[in-house]
């Protein structure tokens, strides 16, 4: 009989140590404890400025891959459209996890929901990459406009031209 007490006994503080660490877990601040990674997402604010002129809407999308990239937002990780004031178009993308992103910006002057080109490709609407980049001899690589998301929201200023 005193044998079962020592394993009950046992049993009973081993119970009471997984608690208290549990407890303890419960009531560690938000950033010591893991939700499936969510408290590192962060936030990605994008800035679009040097738009000629406000009419239309500005097309903003999230690239977590060269999947798409530049042209196609139906593979964007998210997208926005915006209204421009005063040259400029601003939007937040909230709650990104961590990772390698670019962004693309159009400014979809006639309202259409796409960049409008010519009959070579070349947009007759303005555009522009996160880094600022131009391509040679076509878009802009996703390797070449990416930037890393780590622990820090941050904004991107993206300079359009036509």
């Amino acid at each position: 009989m005193s044998g079962r007490r020592i394993i009950m006994a046992s049993s009973t503080r081993s119970v009471r140590v997984a608690a208290s660490a549990v407890v303890a877990a419960l009531l560690a601040p938000a950033t010591a404890r893991s939700t499936n990674g969510l408290e590192r997402w962060r936030n990605i604010t994008v800035t679009a400025t040097n738009f000629r002129n406000a009419k239309g809407m500005a097309g903003i999308a999230l690239f977590a891959s060269e999947e798409g990239f530049p042209a196609d937002a139906q593979q964007a990780l998210r997208t926005a459209r915006v209204e421009i004031a005063a040259g400029e178009a601003r939007t937040t993308f909230a709650r990104v996890p961590p990772g390698n992103y670019a962004i693309a910006v159009f400014h979809d002057e006639n309202d259409n929901n796409r960049l409008d080109a010519n009959w070579l490709g070349v947009p007759r609407e303005g555009w522009g990459v996160s880094n600022n980049v131009r391509g040679q001899r076509g878009p802009p690589r996703f390797d070449e406009a990416s930037f890393e998301l780590r622990d820090q929201d941050i904004t991107i200023e993206v300079k359009i031209a036509y």
